[in-house]
């Protein structure tokens, strides 16, 4: 029996221990088998894998992926560019342009003096500034502000989610 917590118009999947458990494993460790998680969660690995399946129907889990020490590829750095529009109304038109873009890890609808915050990866100072060249020519986009990260102190996307 599915559970589901309605909060207003929307539907939330509600998750129990086991699912929680399962979610904390796999963000510690995506690759490890139905068998090692089982007895890290103290399950069969028949409910492990599931529970794991039930997750992706549900689209809890969307992805599994590694993550990459860019450091050892060479320069490679980080930059955030802040997107200022026209009109909010716009922002759909710009996301849809920019999620087709290599290299761009993030994009955020923010509070603020700008619409969209960019994270992206760069190869070189060259590819940062093609790239805000192509932003700054899409219709709507009235400025840039960019960003290049000197020095990343910590980066990990784990949630804690109970």
């Amino acid at each position: 029996m599915k559970k589901y917590l309605r909060q207003s118009s929307l539907l939330f999947y509600m998750m129990d221990g086991v699912d929680e458990k399962i979610i904390k494993a796999l963000q510690a460790d995506s690759k490890q088998s139905f068998k090692d998680l089982a007895k890290a969660v103290g399950v069969s690995e028949t409910t492990v894998f599931n529970r794991v399946k039930k997750l992706e129907r549900e689209g809890i889990i969307e992805k599994y992926t590694i993550k990459l020490n860019l450091e050892k590829f060479g320069e490679w750095f980080t930059a955030v560019v802040a997107i200022d529009l026209d009109s909010g109304k716009w922002i759909v038109d710009v996301v849809k342009k920019l999620k087709d873009v290599e290299n761009v890890h993030a994009i955020y609808d923010v509070t603020g003096d700008f619409d969209l915050l960019v994270i992206q990866r760069f190869k070189d100072k060259n590819e940062l500034f093609e790239f805000i060249r192509m932003v700054s020519a899409m219709p709507h986009v009235a400025h840039t502000m960019s960003w290049m990260v000197m020095k990343v102190f910590k980066e990990d996307f784990f949630c804690k989610i109970s």
